[in-house]
């Protein structure tokens, strides 16, 4: 769960910001959906000819332009409060690990690489930090603005909506399972990138050993080996996720165009009106954010806590001479 088995203390440390951030974005998210009603007000206004001027468009626009000038408010105070509280906590965490790893013995040194070393203080904190700012704001924001839109889009047409949520439900199982198979790919790249730097710093490190024995084409070759397989699995990496881009973008397009076809025959039969039709169009591009948000926060949620448990390993790691408080 988002409640790392370790840091749990820090929802504690700086829970207000975080309970303003949700409660900020909750209410954003409620606002936002009165938009694509207001649009609708407009459009079926027109067809029908109840507004005949332009002065009866000028209320409704002014409720848009407050709405979207609060949304922008709003979001930039989410952001400096989630996202600001994942930063202090990656903060909280780094010195923590600094602080800690200045009590280390040799011996703790000498079993661990440079590279793994680094991974600790970058890729494993990186992640920790995603997971209480965006994994955060995924987790409450797909479920809060999820239901949100679910309960207006069955309140324009329950049977459309049941339609069309069933292939948005598979887009976000397949994102899932493409999103873990990118992540493998990631991991693979990370892995190829940490080999990389640890034949570089032992290089430098054996420089005078290597130049005695006139080992530097060798070495050099060896790097260009080294660099050419993180090019190669970063490569791997992009073609995998160009790809998954472009198959959600298809599905999304075959759904819209479904909708639309949809739409467009109950319009026939007088059993939905032009701008229903637009309302619910914008709720369905508003429902693809929940589907694909919740996705991601399980893959990153799983990076996450392997990262975690990493970190707490490495805090756990024990000096083989202790000194006692008040030590001199």
């Amino acid at each position: 769960m988002i409640l790392l088995k370790h840091f749990r203390h820090y929802y504690l440390k700086y829970g207000l910001s975080f309970l303003l951030g949700i409660a900020i974005l909750v209410v954003i998210d409620w606002y936002q959906l009165e938009i694509p009603r207001i649009v609708k007000t407009i459009i079926d206004g027109v067809e029908k000819q109840t507004i005949t001027n332009v002065s009866q468009i000028l209320e409704p626009l002014l409720i848009v332009t407050l709405i979207v000038a609060g949304i922008t408010i709003g979001r930039f105070l989410w952001r400096l409060l989630l996202f600001g509280n994942g930063r202090r906590i990656e903060s909280d965490i780094r010195q923590a690990m600094f602080e800690h790893a200045t009590k280390l013995d040799q011996n703790f040194y000498s079993r661990e690489k440079i590279g793994g070393l680094m991974s600790y203080f970058i890729n494993d904190l990186n992640a920790v930090r995603e997971l209480y700012g965006f994994g955060l704001l995924m987790l409450v924001d797909g479920f809060v603005l999820g239901i949100f839109v679910l309960i207006r889009m069955f309140s324009l047409d329950w049977v459309m909506t049941l339609y069309s949520f069933i292939p948005i439900a598979l887009m976000g199982v397949l994102v899932f399972f493409l999103e873990l198979k990118m992540e493998q790919k990631f991991k693979l790249r990370q892995e190829a990138f940490e080999k990389a730097s640890d034949f570089a710093q032992e290089s430098f490190t054996g420089i005078t050993v290597i130049k005695a024995y006139v080992r530097e084409a060798a070495e050099a070759l060896g790097f260009k080996k080294k660099s050419h397989d993180v090019y190669q699995k970063s490569m791997d990496h992009m073609r995998y996720a160009i790809v998954v881009n472009i198959i959600i973008d298809a599905m999304i397009s075959i759904v819209i165009i479904a909708i639309i076809a949809f739409g467009s025959i109950m319009i026939a039969k007088g059993d939905l009106s032009s701008g229903e039709l637009t309302e619910y169009i914008a709720y369905f591009f508003t429902l693809l954010w929940p589907v694909f948000a919740i996705s991601w926060f399980l893959n990153i949620n799983g990076q996450a806590q392997a990262s975690a448990k990493r970190i707490f390993a490495f805090l756990e790691a024990k000096p083989i001479v202790t000194e006692h408080e008040g030590a001199i």
